[in-house]
């Protein structure tokens, strides 16, 4: 009865391996499946330098199934053959730009008249951001005139994120821009403390690579066009001449006029003439600065002058010597 029992148990099993063998047989001779191609990094975003490591597999298909990986239509490596249904991988290094894609790869057995490719795969570069340049339009302005600042950094994979600053106090809060795109901020000068020192700064997704632009100045024009800064420069510059042509009257024009027997529109010599007589008129010279002069010779004003004068309290009798001296004005000797 036992026998009995254990037969029927005995064929029933070996029908049923049966039924597998003839089920793996018939899924070994399928067409191959097209392959499922990625990357096993979690981002398809790379860097310079970073090593990723691709996937190919089929499911389907009679084993060995052969792999092989091209970028574009360069084959990266000779045909991977696989005698089991696990993934074949390929490590490549991102080294230019030009290895970021188009991926994929193909798949072929002993059965299959065709080859089967997969979709392809394309990383994005991750590039490092370039110093930003800092600029604006007006570089002269005005109190209360609104100016534009923009920033731009020419290198850097996208999106790349922009804050402008202020000193060290920003601005603005991040500002992000697609592709090569400048950002942009408007800015009033409400004082002279807002004509400096402005700066950005450009960073994106790759860490630890911040880059800051140079310090940027605005000046403050000035009316007629003439800035603040030039302003100040002209009138310490006349002060300067004024300071100077005073210290050099009393030290050296007037001890070389006086050396050289030079006398006011009586002598010859007509450089001297002309020099103290510009100096009477621009007040350089004051009340009592010609006593160095002889009482021995006559001074006789100007042509242009004299046809004015009537009496000793006209403008040319002004210039004479020391209170205890007469009149220089006319035609007699000095006393």
């Amino acid at each position: 009865m036992l026998k009995l029992v254990i037969i029927p148990f005995f064929l029933l099993s070996c029908f049923q391996s049966t039924q597998e063998s003839q089920k793996s047989n018939e899924k070994d001779s399928e067409q191959l499946s097209n392959p499922e191609f990625g990357s096993l990094q979690k981002s398809l975003e790379v860097e310079i330098g970073q090593n990723v490591t691709l996937s190919c597999q089929s499911t389907n298909g009679s084993l060995p199934i052969n792999y092989t990986f091209f970028r574009g239509s360069q084959n990266l490596w000779p045909i991977i053959p696989k005698k089991d249904r696990n993934a074949a991988l390929f490590n490549l290094t991102i080294s230019s730009a030009s290895d970021v894609g188009e991926y994929k790869c193909k798949v072929e057995n002993r059965i299959s008249n065709s080859s089967k490719y997969s979709k392809s795969l394309n990383f994005t570069l991750l590039d490092p951001v370039s110093k930003p340049v800092l600029s604006t339009t007006t570089p002269e302005v005005k109190i209360g005139q609104n100016v534009t600042l923009s920033c731009h950094s020419e290198n850097g994979s996208s999106p790349i994120n922009y804050i402008f600053f202020k000193g060290k106090k920003s601005m603005s809060s991040r500002i992000s821009m697609p592709g090569k795109a400048a950002a942009e901020l408007n800015v009033t000068i409400n004082s002279l403390t807002d004509l400096a020192d402005y700066k950005c700064k450009a960073e994106n997704n790759i860490p630890n690579n911040t880059k800051y632009s140079n310090s940027l100045n605005f000046t403050l024009a000035g009316e007629n066009g003439v800035s603040y800064p030039l302003r100040i420069f002209l009138v310490l510059l006349f002060l300067l001449v004024v300071t100077a042509t005073a210290l050099l009257v009393p030290f050296l024009i007037l001890p070389w006029c006086k050396a050289s027997e030079f006398f006011f529109f009586a002598s010859p010599d007509f450089h001297c003439k002309i020099v103290l007589l510009a100096l009477v008129t621009l007040g350089v010279l004051g009340n009592g600065r010609l006593s160095f002069l002889s009482a021995h010779h006559t001074l006789k004003p100007p042509p242009f002058l004299a046809a004015g004068l009537s009496t000793p309290n006209d403008a040319w009798s002004r210039w004479y010597l020391p209170a205890s001296s007469h009149y220089i004005g006319g035609d007699g000797p000095i006393i």
